[in-house]
């Protein structure tokens, strides 16, 4: 009798088999793919010592589970409606953590004798596909989409019929001769580059033959379609309104104030895509997240100086373990090359850290009122002067001059003071040195020092 302890090792070593996902992959999606792909391993560890019999209750309380409630979260229902986001199967199929999903419901499939759609997708389990279960079970992944209420539009087929009846329709047969929204039509169209040349091809010959461009046209859309991993050009199918969706789902899974700083290091290994994923954050995930505050929200933001106590404890906590931590270099079982990993990845943790504070911060400036502030003062390269006021814009946009450091992949954090130098020659200076902003500056110069220090070359320039 097979035991949970083979079942998980044998779904250990597919997971193995599949490549981390592209650096160019939509951050957001990225980000929801890696984490998880660290859920699902978290999961199998729970199962990989336990010699108990393998049953059907246990594959459905434990895997069939973990696949609904992903699709739920990537493709809910809210007032009957489907929220829809970028990382569903039939949008990118090849990301690491939908190939992961597809082997698991290939695996159950044979055991629970379910159709593999249905595990992935449980909404198509509904009496009103059932017609539709064999080509669902045939179809690959990138063969369809859904439309706004969930009902899958076969790609090709809604294609083909484009030419005679000049629109596009539902495929469903519950549905025959409705026509698709504006949105499922953009879906539908803009699915790859083939599907938009295809009906390109037909919107420029109606009333005319069949011609050879149509049907070649065609014939390169149903090729990719066919393709078992199919890697089409990514033209997102859902607004941005279901980015910030798939962001509320990915932060729910983020518990303690590491979380967040930890999954934009290791999940978005391209730091200019930071600031973009940073920005979709809601307000109030944001906050819980950094400042572990509850019930705050857009209506309802703390002031920059309310801010201040949880800043400080931040700081000391951030201070406390560059500063009582060995250093890499005095580990006499480490190479060169070793230490450097582990720099870059305490510094690219600070900066994550340090970008959505920041962002943090940006947010209740935001929600002030436009009031001036005299506490400010400007600093040249060669003189200092008392300044007047700043604006909330003024401050803001200073703000973002100075946070744009913290997610530029070409400067390290060993640079600050230089940086702050270049600043000091910008119209930035002046709001960066007042009130909040100045307590910020300076916080942060305190671990810069600490990165300075580990490379004296730029202690050194930087100090001049």
């Amino acid at each position: 009798m097979e035991t949970r302890h083979h079942f998980v090792e044998s779904l250990r070593n597919e997971l193995i088999a599949f490549p981390l996902d592209s650096a160019s992959l939509d951050p957001v999606v990225s980000a929801e793919s890696f984490s998880s792909c660290n859920r699902f391993e978290k999961l199998l560890d729970q199962y990989a010592s336990d010699d108990s019999i393998l049953t059907n209750d246990f594959l459905e309380k434990v895997f069939k589970r973990f696949l609904a409630e992903r699709w739920q979260g990537i493709h809910g229902i809210r007032k009957n409606e489907i929220e829809g986001t970028n990382a569903i199967y039939t949008v990118l199929p090849s990301t690491r953590i939908n190939k992961i999903c597809y082997q698991l419901a290939e695996m159950l499939s044979v055991r629970l004798k379910e159709p593999v759609h249905e595990l992935l997708m449980p909404h198509l389990k509904s009496k009103k596909y059932q017609s539709l279960s064999k080509e669902l079970s045939e179809a690959r992944l990138q063969g369809y989409i859904f439309g706004d209420r969930g009902d899958p539009v076969f790609i090709l087929a809604c294609l083909d019929n484009f030419f005679d009846k000049k629109n596009l329709h539902h495929t469903c047969h519950h549905l025959s001769g409705v026509v698709l929204t504006e949105n499922e039509k953009k879906r539908v169209i803009y699915y790859s580059n083939a599907s938009a040349n295809y009906y390109d091809a037909m919107s420029s010959h109606f009333g005319n033959e069949m011609t050879d461009e149509i049907k070649t046209a065609r014939k390169k859309l149903e090729d990719l379609l066919k393709q078992s991993e199919y890697q089409h050009q990514f033209i997102p199918h859902y607004p941005e309104a279901s980015q910030k969706r798939l962001m509320a789902y990915l932060c729910s899974h983020l518990q303690v104030q590491n979380d967040l700083p930890s999954l934009i290091c290791e999940a978005i290994p391209l730091r200019q895509h930071w600031q973009s994923f940073i920005r979709i954050i809601s307000t109030q995930d944001l906050f819980r997240l950094i400042f572990n505050m509850e019930n705050v929200s857009d209506e309802k933001i703390p002031s920059v100086y309310d801010l201040k106590a949880s800043a400080l404890t931040l700081f000391n906590i951030v201070f406390f373990k560059l500063n009582n931590r060995k250093p890499e270099a005095k580990n006499p079982k480490l190479s060169t090359r070793q230490i450097a990993g582990m720099r870059k990845t305490k510094e690219n943790m600070v900066r994550a850290f340090l970008a959505c504070l920041l962002e943090a911060c940006r947010r209740s400036r935001e929600a002030e009122g436009n009031y001036r502030s005299y506490a400010g003062y400007y600093i040249g390269a060669f003189f200092q002067s008392v300044s007047g006021a700043y604006s909330k814009e003024q401050k803001l946009d200073a703000l973002d001059a100075f946070a744009a450091f913290f997610t530029d992949p070409n400067r390290q954090l060993a640079e600050y003071r230089n940086f702050l130098n270049e600043m000091a020659l910008t119209e930035h200076w002046g709001p960066l040195n007042s009130g909040f902003l100045c307590w910020i500056k300076d916080q942060i110069l305190k671990i810069a020092i600490h990165f300075e220090e580990q490379q004296p070359s730029v202690m050194s320039s930087s100090r001049k």
